[in-house]
């Protein structure tokens, strides 16, 4: 579900498969908040739910910086073009604050590290209640991203439990196993 509030728009995940949720995980919202004022795009994420105490969450890092595959364990994540272009941007957020931003041609191909970003500032915050992660993330160095209206969101969530178990959370899931990479579902436009 997507509505307007204050600026933002908001939305709910949804797993990739509600059998693997059962249990560990079970009863765990995940929101995200997104805003974009010129170049400048703002996430929050929110995990919430009386399972919270049962995802592992990697400690919060003093200098946290780019790091690679942050997806192998709890990572929030963010894939953003153009409308009607091939080319896509991967953004990950570690809740130890260490992130990473790629771009690809197209479909899965292509991947580097984009050179544009050079830092992406996480704020995170946990307790018994809530984990929430907040960025911003300017689009300037990004040329085909920063003077273009009507970007294209999908936005998604690895969470890993302290068991080891992972599930796959997206706003929309495409096919036929998890995979956030398809065009289809990056479905919020702002």
């Amino acid at each position: 579900m997507m509505q307007e509030v204050g600026g933002f728009v908001a939305v709910n995940m949804v797993p990739f498969d509600y059998d693997a949720v059962r249990g560990d995980l079970e009863g765990l919202d995940i929101t995200a908040k997104l805003s974009r004022s010129g170049p400048l795009i703002s996430l929050r994420y929110e995990i919430t739910g009386r399972s919270l105490k049962n995802v592992f969450f990697p400690e919060k890092e003093e200098s946290p910086s780019r790091k690679e595959e942050l997806w192998n364990t709890t990572c929030l994540e963010a894939f953003l073009s153009a409308k009607d272009q091939k080319r896509y941007w991967e953004l990950n957020f570690s809740p130890s604050a260490s992130w990473n931003c790629y771009s690809f041609d197209s479909y899965r191909s292509g991947m580097i590290e984009e050179a544009a970003v050079t830092t992406l500032p996480i704020v995170t915050s946990l307790n018994e209640e809530a984990f929430v992660m907040e960025t911003r993330l300017g689009l300037e160095g990004i040329a085909d991203l920063s003077i273009k209206d009507g970007l294209m969101f999908g936005l998604s969530c690895v969470l890993v439990t302290k068991k080891g178990e992972k599930s796959y959370w997206a706003l929309k899931h495409c096919g036929n196993r998890p995979d956030f990479h398809l065009r289809d579902s990056f479905v919020v436009s702002i």
